[in-house]
């Protein structure tokens, strides 16, 4: 599955980027990319299976903290990236806050807001999908460890030492040490 971090990384940020592209153009009036819809949405399930497959091992630490678990898999991702995540859920929302006045029974028809909740509800999920495939690449990348502020080695990511009950991070070797 590593080998194929690559793929997914580009594939995943090639989505957000043309979300990004089709929120633009929609907001700008211009129906340029309503045809990326569903091969954007095809892409979409791809990368999310990935996503759900490569963050299998952070289950029980999102179980016992939803939030903190979701910062622990982002260990080793760059800062921008860390807020990639809650920044295009809080925007997808208020997309869907603002269509909802325009949809007609339900459905929205206008192609404008059509383009932009369809682009801004692929947003999370390509912007999670890079940042946690980033984080994961780059403790790969680095020969990260999980250990304890004690230097306690540990098998999975965890919030606290079993040992000694210290907080648990990945170590990652800083370049040039």
């Amino acid at each position: 599955m590593k080998s194929l971090r690559p793929y997914f990384l580009g594939l995943a940020g090639t989505g957000f980027v043309v979300c990004v592209l089709w929120q633009v153009t929609s907001l700008l009036g211009i129906h340029l990319l309503d045809a990326a819809a569903l091969p954007l949405i095809a892409g979409l399930l791809v990368v999310h299976v990935f996503n759900v497959l490569q963050l299998l091992p952070f289950s029980s630490v999102v179980r016992e903290s939803p939030v903190a678990g979701w910062r622990v898999a982002l260990e080793g991702a760059p800062q921008w990236a860390k807020w990639l995540v809650p920044a295009t859920g809080i925007y997808a929302l208020c997309v869907f806050f603002f269509a909802l006045p325009h949809a007609a029974g339900g459905v929205l028809t206008d192609p404008h807001w059509i383009g932009l909740v369809l682009s801004s509800a692929c947003m999370p999920f390509y912007g999670g999908a890079l940042a946690y495939t980033w984080a994961a690449s780059t403790r790969d990348d680095a020969g990260g460890i999980w250990a304890c502020a004690n230097g306690h080695h540990l098998n999975q990511p965890a919030f606290q030492c079993p040992r000694c009950h210290a907080g648990v991070h990945a170590l990652l070797p800083q370049p040039g040490a």
